[in-house]
């Protein structure tokens, strides 16, 4: 059997042009494959220094993200604070921006709490003015707020997972604002009436509901009289 010999590189390189002429194959210069493997090459280095990035820079990078996301609220003249994003500061912006104006106008904030701070305002010589002194943050209602009006020292919790004011939390409030010179409101905070549903047999009576679906309403759970102090 006659062995085949391999054809030359001459004879490869003019087959290959044949077949450019008749447009079966592309002629690509060797610079262009070269730029174009550089490119990837560069970009896959890119996508490595991304992912090596020093800590310190990542960790101020989020830092940046979560305060872009924070909740601006504007507390009075010259007070200005910022939420933390998600969590029940969703509902206590709410509590600030539409209860207060309805039902406390012109109301002084003496405390706001935060999901992730713990408190985002307090201002405790003003609560000390009213007669009260608080040591534990923890025990605080998540907003307390002063109607110099009616002299009424109105104390909310936003709840979105935990923490109606119920007998026992009322007993608890009473008794971390006993020396208070102002009469004390106790009001229950809800995104939605439904959100209320879970809760209806946990809240005090002689207490207020306020949902921030109906921000034009509250519900008052018995007692002598509609929002106001005993």
């Amino acid at each position: 059997m006659k062995r085949k010999t391999a054809p030359s590189e001459a004879s490869v390189e003019k087959i290959l042009e044949g077949f450019a002429a008749v447009g079966l194959v592309k002629k690509v210069a060797l610079s262009t494959l070269i730029a174009g493997t550089t490119q990837s090459d560069h970009q896959r280095d890119n996508t490595s220094q991304q992912r090596h990035a020093n800590p310190r820079v990542l960790a101020r990078r989020d830092s940046q993200i979560r305060e872009m996301q924070r909740i601006p609220l504007d507390l009075g003249p010259g007070v200005t604070i910022k939420l933390s994003p998600g969590g029940q500061n969703t509902l206590i912006e709410k509590v600030l921006n539409e209860f207060c104006p309805r039902f406390t106008p012109g109301g002084k904030p003496v405390y706001v709490g935060d999901t992730h701070k713990k408190w985002a305002y307090f201002d405790p010589e003003y609560l000390s003015s009213l007669g009260v002194t608080v040591q534990a943050h923890g025990k605080i209602p998540d907003i307390v707020v002063h109607f110099a009006k009616k002299n009424w020292l109105v104390l909310v919790e936003a709840v979105t997972s935990h923490g109606p004011v119920s007998p026992k939390r009322l007993t608890e409030l009473k008794a971390l604002f006993a020396g208070s010179k102002a009469g004390l409101v106790f009001v229950t905070a809800f995104l939605t009436r439904r959100g209320l549903l879970k809760y209806l047999g946990e809240i005090a009576w002689e207490t207020e509901v306020w949902a921030a679906d109906t921000p034009d309403h509250m519900i008052h759970f018995n007692g002598e009289r509609f929002l106001g102090p005993y």
